[in-house]
């Protein structure tokens, strides 16, 4: 095998990054060896599988100081690719196991894996889902994230709740921010019908009771001067009082049969059986919660994601981007359809600076995390379906360009979202995030046979 240095083993992060590379070398020399993954383990220590390989392993390097040091576990797992044996909770085999969270390593052509062992926040490692159904068969479920607190995220929300009801839709508002949630007092019920259970209720309810209805978790505002002609029904996340904690604490969004996670999906299908809406609004927990990786999971058709220009807002933003893009086109999936939106940008001059320097760092973190390579796409049967460098050179409306969304002091404090419902109808960023939107349902829904030409 060819040599080379690494910096030594001294932390985990340092050590799965040396043997990924001695596994990547080591693979190029044994071109018969289909697949090997590296395993990451709740404990802090790597393994290694290997599937249809009888050929030897140099064990002894990764068990080096330089390489894997004190994290190296000894452990080398030798698979079939027909792989009958035993996992360890006899829920499957073990290839089968050690598969099922895992991710590629970037241009190993499915090669080399690396297998996440972990005990919270499995969706960030599990298999994309895909929406509960097609935008043709329901309403579209539009999830708004941010990677950080305080960005904006909730006002676009209550923007996009308040232009599409305006126009006589009907919507669903999910409160999924559970450990800070908040969005549903903005559209109270005009009158009485605030009910005191919500998202944490269901999911919990739940445990004993599938198909419940959705009714008494929610309520529905009617309030002209927010929703004109249309409807917003609200489910919020429960009774923020001192029990609400334990309530929360209850639950496990881990993807696992009998988790919460089945049930949140029952409780869109309810939603979408019971209220009809036109749209499913999601207010997404921030940062890497179990509940913002269960959200962006697959389950919405369309992700908004909300952010400044900060340092922080990027870091944040290329791992999720990375999630919904290149993670996906590693196992021959088309990326999550996703909307960028750069709030809270001042009015001054100064903001048009920080725009175009939003707009460089939008280009550098989709290109890198999220469009796929013109030929690769093609490769993978994809070129039809996914995002390229070629289209998002060529079009204005690619998801890495960012709308404009002017800070505004009025929307800092107020004691009814009536009060403000003009500005968030008419900032000029939000208005054409709301017709994008619409551009994007008309360009998702496919023609059925009863439709005019």
């Amino acid at each position: 095998m060819e040599s080379f240095e690494m910096a030594t083993a001294d932390h985990l992060a340092q050590a799965s990054s040396n043997c990924l590379e001695v596994l990547r070398q080591w693979l190029l020399d044994n071109p018969k060896v289909p697949r090997a993954a590296l395993i990451e383990d709740v404990i802090g220590t790597l393994s290694v599988g290997l599937w249809d390989c009888a050929d030897s392993f140099p064990e002894e390097m990764l068990a080096s100081p330089e390489i894997g040091g004190r994290f190296w576990s000894g452990r080398v797992l030798r698979i079939p690719s027909d792989d009958e044996s035993p996992a360890a909770n006899d829920t499957g085999s073990l290839g089968e196991e050690l598969m099922k969270y895992a991710q590629p390593v970037q241009g190993t052509n499915g090669r080399l894996w690396i297998a996440h062992r972990f005990r919270s926040r499995g969706h960030w490692f599990s298999r994309p889902q895909s929406p509960p159904w097609t935008v043709n068969d329901g309403p579209g479920i539009i999830v708004f994230y941010s990677y950080k607190g305080g960005t904006g995220r909730s006002t676009t929300l209550a923007s996009m709740a308040i232009q599409l009801a305006q126009i006589g839709n009907r919507l669903t508002l999910i409160d999924a921010d559970l450990d800070a949630p908040g969005i549903a007092s903005s559209f109270l019920p005009d009158g009485s019908g605030a009910v005191e259970i919500g998202v944490v209720d269901y999911l919990l309810d739940s445990m004993t009771a599938k198909n419940l209805n959705p009714t008494p978790y929610s309520w529905v505002c009617r309030r002209k001067e927010l929703t004109g002609d249309g409807e917003i029904v609200v489910i919020p996340a429960g009774k923020l009082d001192a029990h609400y904690p334990a309530r929360l604490a209850r639950l496990s969004f881990d993807p696992e049969p009998g988790s919460s996670q089945e049930a949140f999906i029952g409780l869109l299908q309810q939603v979408r059986s019971v209220f009809t809406p036109d749209w499913i609004l999601v207010d997404a927990r921030t940062g890497f919660t179990d509940m913002a990786a269960m959200t962006l999971a697959g389950l919405g058709h369309l992700h908004v994601l909300c952010g400044t220009g900060s340092k922080q807002t990027w870091q944040g933003l290329n791992i999720v981007v990375d999630h919904l893009g290149r993670q996906r086109l590693q196992l021959r999936m088309p990326q999550a359809d996703c909307l960028l939106v750069h709030t809270m940008v001042p009015r001054e001059e100064v903001g048009n600076a920080l725009h175009e320097a939003f707009v460089e760092s939008a280009w550098d973190c989709f290109s890198e995390n999220y469009y796929a390579d013109d030929a690769d796409a093609l490769e993978m049967g994809l070129f039809d379906l996914a995002w390229t460098i070629g289209d998002a050179e060529q079009n204005s409306s690619a998801p890495h360009q960012p709308f404009l969304v002017r800070y505004d002091s009025g929307l800092a404090a107020y004691s009814d979202l009536a009060l403000v419902a003009d500005r968030l109808t008419h900032e000029p960023g939000l208005v054409k995030l709301m017709e994008r939107i619409q551009d994007w349902l008309i360009e998702q829904r496919v023609p059925t046979s009863g439709d005019a030409p």
